[in-house]
Formats: C-alpha cells, structure tokens, sequence
C-alpha cells in the first residue's frame, strides 16, 4: 500500500472510531480561537444561571458554537465572576462549544486594561479549563499609542498563537471614536476584527443587509486588507427574524468567514430559530478559505483583487498564474524572482507547453479569453490535470485526478451553487492551496 491510501485510511479510522465511542476526535485536539458556527453574547450583568447545561444544551442543538462572555470592564476586577465563569466554561466545553471572553476596555491605561485580558486568558476553572480565546472591545481613547501600547503588551503575555479578537464599531457608526479607529493597525495587531454592524440605532434604523455590506467593504478599505478575517457582530437588539437573516444574506455575499449576534439580554428563542439556518449562509470550511486566500498572498502566487474583495470573480489570467505559480508548473516557476514576475501571458503558455490547457484562443482575441472569469467547471479540470502531471513525477500514480477532484468540489461548491459557476478569489485560492498540500 502506498502513502497516500494509508492516510487517507488511518484517517476514516480515527472518524469512525470516534463515532462508535461517542467520544469527539475534534473535541480533545481541537484548536483555539473561533469554531464554524454562530455565536451569541453575553455581557457580566447577564450570565446564564441553573441548569447550564440544559441552557448550552440548547445552545448547541441551535447551532451555536462560539460563546462570547464578558469578564471584566475596566473599573471591575479582571475576573467579575470567576466561580460563574469556571461552570460556565466546562458546561460550553461539554457541549463542545468554544467559549471566548471579552472585556470593555476604555484604554485610560492600556497596560491595566491588557492585563484584564492577560489574566482572563490565564484562567482555569476548578477543573483546570480555560478560554478558547479573548476579544478585546475597544469603543474609547482610540489613539493609535494607546492601542499600540495595548496590543503590544497583551500578545507579548499570551503568545504569538494565542487568538485574539478586536471588537470595533461599524465604519457607519455615527460615534466620534469611529474617525479615530487606526484600522491598518488593529489589522496588523490582531487576528481578527468584530465589527459591531447595529442597524437599528436610536437615531435611525437602516437596511440589516445594506449596512452590514457597506460596512464590511469599509472596513477592508481602510484596513487595507483583503484577507484581514473578520467576524461580524449582528444586531439583536430587538431586531426581527427576517433582519437578522438579510444580516447572515450579506455576511455569505462578501465572504466573512463567521457572524454572531449580540442581544439585548440573552438570546431569546426567535433568535435562535433564526440562528439555526446559519449552515444555509456559511460554509462549513470558511474560515480554512480565508486561511488559504491569505497564504497565497503571503506567497505571491495570488495578488489582492483591486476591490479588496475576496469574492470579486477571479480572471482566467489570473486562475492560470496562480496554479504556475502554486504548484511550480513550467521551468521558469521554480526560481522565486522569475516566479514574481508571471504575467497571465507566461503562465498560459507555461500551461501550453505543459499540455495542460485545451482551450485555444486565437492571438487576437487573448486579452479577452484571459481578462474573462474563468468557470468552476474549468478550473477543476485544469487544476486535477495539473495535480495529477505531478503526482505521477511525485507519486507514480496515473489516476491521482480521480481521488482529488471530488474532495475537491465538494468543498467549493455549497448545496445552494451550481457546478458551473464561475470561481471567485476565495474558492481559487482554497481549492489550489488544497491541491498543493496534496503533493507537497
């Protein structure tokens, strides 16, 4: 048996194993941070109380997997409530719910208010659980030293792995703070950023689905970033069902990879029903997308799309220089400086030559074939074609295409798609970097 069959054996194993004894592979070796799902907050005047595992139980059986509670305010202790937060924690564990703690920190003194967070990210409960990681709500004294000084002296006590969040107002936010916002650098110091999209304010109230698109697109802007991840906050302050469903409508539209709601209280059992076609707007492998979106970046085998969104269509050019570039297709790709400078008329001909293309533009019309979006129907034949020249250099194997294109489709195109659609940013990047791991 070669390799490659023996993972993929060794790996269904392990799935059924945990199946049959009910215990959750994922659950004991899962990481830290954000789990696919919805998520709900809690502020310290609202904890849950009794039953809490009934209340997480239900909880769970609605979709939500991320459990934002706060601990601390700036003029508290850093632990409110530390005996509730203990059980709190270990009843969300035992429903393999991640749970992340946020604190309300006004930044009069940065370091005070990063050591809040320090010590919630340091605590155990009796049984010696803890977080799965901690957000930071910053709404005052957004100058960018305090924020520096904040971020610098919190990931300098937690690690460089340890997930935190930056929980910031709408760009759309009336609020004076909001024009002060040093949004290059909280992308820069944080690993995601929470935008709290409140349509319904007390001053007005706007379209839950056109305020949540505008304001994700702002905050790429002025982040100037494309592949910042981010995790928006939805307003569940007495909003209806059919808002919070238009709020999830454009989270899927421009691609964020997780959406919460933040309520008046508790979350009431309306918003739950809503929360549970959560899976209906967000792909179970979204964050994993945004993931590989950022390494081909990071890389230079993909360069941001000039909207900075993830979701623009990408080009056939484009596709074409990102597999050369990717999976070292032609000889030119395999020195890094000649790599840099492919253009889509290099990698098409690298393509040709490698007899991997089929389609034939004449000379007048390349421009146009290769400034065209490319379709998901042709890139996953271009792309096993590519994968499967170089597993038979790499594996020997002849049908290596066969077992890839399938895995492949499957976590590109969601139920709600059709085959054939055309690929954006985010599915180019994710289905290539799938196929590199495949070989390299």
């Amino acid at each position: 048996m070669t390799i490659l069959p023996r993972i993929i054996l060794l790996t269904s194993l392990i799935l059924v194993l945990s199946l049959l004894t009910g215990k959750s592979f994922a659950r004991e070796h899962k990481p830290l941070g954000l789990a696919h799902g919805a998520g709900v907050w809690v502020n310290i005047w609202n904890y849950p109380k009794d039953d809490l595992d009934s209340y997480f139980n239900n909880l769970k059986k609605h979709g939500i997997a991320n459990y934002f509670i706060q601990t601390s305010r700036s003029n508290t202790a850093s632990i409110k409530h530390p005996e509730e937060l203990g059980l709190i924690i270990e009843a969300c564990h035992r429903q393999n719910i991640r749970i992340i703690g946020w604190s309300f920190g006004e930044l009069i003194d940065p370091i005070l208010d990063a050591e809040k967070m320090i010590d919630a990210a340091n605590f155990k409960s009796q049984n010696m659980e803890q977080l799965d990681g901690i957000a930071s709500n910053l709404e005052k004294n957004l100058e960018p030293w305090r924020i520096e000084k904040y971020s610098k002296h919190l990931r300098s006590k937690v690690g460089k792995t340890y997930p935190i969040l930056a929980v910031v107002y709408s760009p759309l936010n009336k609020a004076s703070e909001v024009k002060r916002i040093p949004w290059p650098q909280i992308a820069r110091d944080f690993d995601v950023i929470a935008p709290m999209c409140y349509w319904s304010g007390k001053t007005q109230k706007q379209s839950a689905y056109q305020y949540t698109k505008a304001s994700i697109d702002e905050v790429r802007r002025l982040s100037q970033r494309s592949d910042i991840e981010l995790h928006i906050i939805g307003d569940g302050m007495g909003t209806e069902s059919a808002q919070v469903l238009e709020f999830m409508r454009a989270c899927k539209e421009k691609g964020v990879p997780s959406a919460s709601l933040y309520p008046n209280f508790k979350v009431t059992p309306d918003q739950l029903l809503t929360l549970k076609h959560y899976d209906e707007y967000f792909e179970p492998n979204s964050r994993f997308a945004f993931s590989a979106y950022r390494e081909m970046l990071n890389s230079a085998c993909l360069e941001s799309p000039l909207s900075l969104d993830p979701c623009e269509l990408i080009s056939r050019g484009n596709f074409y220089k990102l597999l050369v570039k990717r999976l070292n297709i032609g000889a030119k790709a395999q020195n890094n400086n000649q790599n840099n400078n492919i253009d889509d008329i290099n990698a098409y001909h690298m393509l040709m030559t490698n007899g991997l293309l089929v389609y034939k533009p004449k000379e007048a019309s390349a421009n146009e074939f290769l400034n065209a979006p490319i379709s998901s129907d042709e890139a996953f034949h271009l792309l096993a074609r590519s994968v499967d020249k170089n597993a038979q250099k790499s594996l020997k194997s002849k049908r290596f295409d066969t077992w890839f294109t399938q895995p492949v489709q499957a976590a590109v195109i969601s139920k709600t798609n059709k085959f054939n659609q055309n690929l954006t940013y985010l599915d180019a990047a994710k289905i290539v970097f799938q196929a590199s791991l495949s070989f390299n």
